[in-house]
């Protein structure tokens, strides 16, 4: 697969291969009920225009590079829209978000949260993601990788 790339062949990769993987790796997230946006190089707006960024948000230095994992407004037909507002589990993106921050290795730099109805996010460290203690509903995950 191709999210075992070492992180010799890694280095070498361009910002483009890296977007490429990543949206390889959170495919089988995109079905409708979730959606993905990769910020990377020159293409991040800043926090405040991102939607449901929140307050407390991770340092983000000026190389670094994001993926943000969240529910798709667009739920589809006989889906209510309250739905969007409880979140979704960790449960529902976990093996993605393990892929990823496998795939990412020493590149990977943090993982937060906003919980829905929240305006501040919350961290969660590698332990946590693989050990799934991060317990309650989400209404996006932010990746920081560089």
């Amino acid at each position: 697969m191709k999210h075992l790339k070492s992180y010799q062949i890694f280095e070498s990769l361009s910002t483009e291969d890296v977007r490429e993987d990543l949206t390889e790796i959170c495919y089988e997230l995109t079905d409708g009920r979730f959606g993905i946006k990769i910020y990377d190089d020159s293409d991040f707006p800043g926090w405040g225009h991102i939607p449901g960024s929140g307050m407390n948000v991770p340092r983000v230095e000026r190389d670094d590079k994001i993926l943000c994992i969240y529910l798709s407004r667009g739920l589809g037909p006989g889906v209510p829209p309250l739905q969007y507002y409880e979140g979704f589990s960790f449960d529902e993106v976990r093996d993605v978000v393990l892929r990823v921050v496998d795939y990412l290795g020493d590149r990977y730099k943090g993982c937060s949260v906003l919980s829905p109805r929240e305006n501040e996010r919350s961290s969660i460290n590698k332990r946590e993601i693989a050990e799934h203690r991060f317990i309650g509903n989400l209404a996006n995950l932010i990746i920081i990788y560089r």
